[in-house]
């Protein structure tokens, strides 16, 4: 689905593709290219936005700039990622699958004046889903050790390992976007961006620093509770063999 927006003195308003600022594609399909090719994008660069195993990188071409960026999506248990088309005049966003903060960026276009404005929206938006996710791996957690703490089951075993997967595809999807981000500050110019804007990025590049060092304690958590959960067990298994051992004894006594 392709929708376009103009930027405005009163925000984003709607407006034919030809004449807007932004053009957002989500739900994308290898076929929404069609609708594309008049803006002379490659179409190699659109298939890696819809690829969910392309790393997060800086692509280069004589027309436009394209970010690569992953993002945490309820879609798939490993980031997805949105590509970030940069033009002169315009910058195109393709997912593919829905991206509700743009629904948000929409209703609340503060600060957006220009496209670099919209640009450090996008990506502190896109950091945020990060945030969402890791708020949300924090309460798994909490279950999981209130679980453990209370007995052990495969299903809790399953659970934690499966937290743990997901962890690694998260750290290295903000390891990615911290490397893209940072680059684009050591590049400010290349990208046109004022100091404030600079500083706004800096203060994301923050955020992916910090969202690292919490998905690294995090994993730290489930290794601990891994070890709690097998001490549980083997806890478990020293009182079946007593109990074996009391009953074998009894029934070794002579008669």
């Amino acid at each position: 689905m392709l929708k376009s927006y103009k930027i405005t003195s009163k925000g984003l308003n709607r407006a034919d593709s030809g004449k807007s600022d932004w053009i957002h594609v989500e739900n994308s399909k290898k076929d929404d290219f069609k609708e594309l090719v008049s803006l002379k994008i490659r179409k190699k660069d659109f298939k890696s936005c819809l690829d969910r195993l392309e790393r997060s990188r800086i692509v280069t071409r004589e027309n436009y700039t394209l970010l690569l960026f992953k993002i945490s999506s309820k879609k798939t248990t490993k980031s997805a990622t949105i590509g970030l088309f940069l033009f002169d005049k315009k910058i195109i966003t393709i997912h593919e699958f829905h991206c509700p903060f743009v629904v948000d960026i929409v209703n609340h276009p503060e600060n957006i004046k220009s496209h670099t404005g919209l640009l450090i929206r996008l990506i502190k938006d896109i950091t945020q889903t990060f945030f969402v996710e890791s708020d949300q791996i924090e309460d798994e957690i909490n279950k999981i050790e209130d679980r453990i703490s209370s007995g052990s089951s495969k299903s809790t075993l399953e659970k934690l390992f499966k937290i743990r997967t997901d962890l690694v595809f998260l750290i290295k999807s903000i390891s990615g976007n911290r490397d893209v981000i940072n680059s684009m500050v050591s590049n400010a110019s290349m990208f046109k961006l004022n100091k404030l804007e600079k500083l706004d990025l800096s203060e994301i590049h923050t955020d992916q620093i910090q969202l690292a060092e919490t998905m690294a304690i995090y994993r730290e958590i489930l290794s601990n509770a891994v070890e709690i959960y097998n001490s549980n067990i083997s806890n478990e298994m020293n009182k079946i063999m007593q109990r074996l051992t009391v009953v074998a004894t009894f029934l070794l006594l002579p008669t």
